[in-house]
């Protein structure tokens, strides 16, 4: 029987159809047959994971969400952002799926009489939307297969991310598909930072610490808690501002001796600053804050019996 060369790629061109959501994942069999390389570049967050969570978690869970992989992704999207694709969710096994796909891409008819197999996957490509309409060209089969493609990458993307962040704790609702993009992107960048940029800054701390110590077991226990942290950095804070204070001690006896021989409430709250709080590492904010208000109404009530020294100055003089 001679082929039918110049017949429409699908038997029925205005047959009723059923809409599919816009740009609706499919499931992981729908994937290309080709498989990425082992050998391919390393994402960023395969480094992260292995310094975060070690190797055996790493080899555990595939990588499960690589940065690099996943900016790809998000790259990738664009041309269905301005052109979307609408696809039934009963599709044909993947390598089915790709031969029809392939023979539609170069203008064939993969339906014809004697495609018995295929016939009954007709229906579903009927129902298949580019930008709401039916693919009546090539390019638009071939636009449909690279989005097929896309979806795949994400669902599998998304599985491995749904792996990995049962290890990092991470809130149920983190999850993207190919409609949530968006997520994914901003989930990039924080998987960078805490996975990369947070243990590499350790990392330099600890060996700082380590030299300023002397011992490597201190520095390591110090930044292994958060509450370990925070109080080694409030004791150092207090440490150097007692230093610094000492520092100027001569300065403080020096301001002393200039109330020395005064016995006004005034001159009492200078000293009393001066020589129990100033430079004192155990010194009570509290107190020092109530002794420094009292000192400053003793001055606001000087001042203003300013006018009244002003007007005796005048008539005495």
């Amino acid at each position: 029987m001679p082929k039918r060369r110049h017949r429409a790629p699908l038997d029925d061109a205005h047959g009723a159809v059923a809409h599919g959501p816009v740009g609706q994942p499919l499931e992981g069999k729908f994937r290309p047959p080709a498989k990425p390389s082992r050998n391919r570049r390393k994402g960023l967050l395969e480094h992260a994971a292995q310094t975060a969570l070690g190797a055996d978690v790493v080899d555990q869970h595939d990588l499960a969400a690589r940065p690099g992989d996943a900016r790809e992704l998000v790259e990738r999207r664009a041309p269905f952002i301005s052109k979307p694709v609408q696809v039934p969710k009963e599709l044909p096994p993947a390598k089915q799926l790709f031969q029809i796909l392939e023979a539609l891409s170069v203008g064939k008819n993969p339906f014809g009489i004697l495609a018995f197999g295929a016939k009954s996957h007709q229906p579903a490509f009927e129902a298949v939307r580019v930008a709401g309409l039916r693919p009546n060209a090539p390019h638009d089969w071939q636009h449909v297969r690279v989005f097929i493609e896309f979806s795949g990458a994400v669902t599998s993307l998304s599985a491995r991310w749904e792996s990995l962040k049962l290890e990092l704790s991470a809130p149920n609702d983190l999850s993207f598909t190919a409609d949530s993009l968006s997520l994914l992107d901003a989930l990039t960048d924080t998987l960078h930072t805490c996975l990369i940029g947070v243990p590499g800054q350790m990392a330099n701390i600890s060996k700082r610490l380590s030299a300023a110590l002397g011992n490597r077991d201190e520095a390591n226990a110090i930044l292994r808690h958060p509450t370990a942290i925070s109080a080694f950095a409030h004791a150092l804070s207090r440490h150097v501002s007692s230093i610094r204070l000492t520092a100027v001690t001569k300065d403080v006896a020096e301001a002393v001796a200039q109330f020395d021989g005064s016995n006004t409430d005034l001159a009492g709250f200078a000293r009393q600053i001066l020589t129990e709080l100033v430079g004192k590492p155990s010194a009570d904010i509290e107190r020092l804050t109530r002794v420094w208000q009292g000192m400053l109404s003793k001055l606001g009530h000087i001042r203003a019996l300013e006018p009244f020294y002003d007007r005796i100055t005048n008539t005495c003089g």
